[in-house]
């Protein structure tokens, strides 16, 4: 692995997420190539790119699920997947890497939920056995946060009771009820038919507006299908602009910005 690169706070420190410089390889495939960028906090940024392009994987290595081979990843103050000790980085060990999981959120396109549980009792389990939340106040909170996505009259449903677009809500609703810093969506929306997309972008908008809690922020890698029209038109669906603040393209692994002003290229 190579040196990762060093990120003064100093110069960086209004963004949430900072990523500078992060390659991956798999193999001798370089699916991630010098990788910046940074998310401040209350955005929402959105991602996207052709199938294999490097979406997914970036999510991953700022979840900490999967390793990077040079660079760096920042999240709040925590260096993702190293320990500074004695002026020298150290990887990770698998229990800091979860620790740090359970402060990133995430919602794929796979919701994941027990299915022999209801909805109430999918929210209230990590807070419960992860975070040592008591019952009654991690019930309370599930409620509040049902209720935030449309799902207060399926506390006591299962999820085969629900619909693609439920499942998915009562996905985001878990992943809140962790109190994240950082949520990340991938690809959340790809299972669903195109008319339930709207109801879980709606619930995705509306955290952006309201804001999940003071410094958060949110990414999002949107679907190959709706990728393909943003990339050859350069317009992406309305429902996906309203979403997001920011959106960035990868392409052979590079990343290729867009904002509303200009075009900004990472390569």
């Amino acid at each position: 692995m190579a040196a990762p690169v060093s990120l003064p706070a100093a110069q960086e420190g209004s963004a949430l997420i900072r990523v500078r410089s992060v390659s991956k390889f798999y193999g001798g495939a370089k699916v991630l190539d010098e990788v910046s960028m940074d998310v401040r906090s209350g955005e929402v940024r959105c991602i996207i790119g052709p199938s294999g392009s490097g979406k997914s994987t970036l999510l991953r290595c700022l979840n900490a699920l999967t390793g990077f081979d040079s660079g760096a990843i920042v999240v709040g103050d925590t260096r993702v997947g190293y320990t500074e000790r004695d002026g020298r980085l150290l990887p990770w060990t698998p229990r800091q890497a979860a620790a740090f999981r359970s402060r990133v959120g995430l919602v794929s396109q796979h919701v994941n939920l027990f299915s022999h549980r209801t909805v109430i009792e999918n929210v209230i389990e990590g807070p419960k056995y992860v975070l040592g939340v008591p019952a009654r106040e991690a019930r309370e909170r599930a409620a509040e946060l049902l209720a935030r996505v449309g799902l207060s009259d399926k506390h006591d449903s299962y999820p085969i009771q629900l619909s693609g677009g439920q499942q998915q809500r009562a996905a985001i609703a878990r992943a809140l009820a962790m109190q994240p810093h950082v949520i990340l969506f991938d690809k959340a929306t790809s299972a669903l038919d195109p008319e339930l997309v709207g109801e879980v972008l709606a619930v995705i908008r509306q955290l952006a507006a309201d804001g999940m809690s003071e410094g958060d922020a949110i990414a999002s890698v949107l679907p190959e299908r709706d990728c393909l029209a943003a990339a050859i038109q350069t317009v992406v669906p309305l429902f996906y602009w309203y979403t997001c603040n920011y959106l960035i393209f990868i392409e052979k692994s590079a990343l290729i910005k867009r904002q509303p002003d200009r075009w900004d290229v990472k390569i």
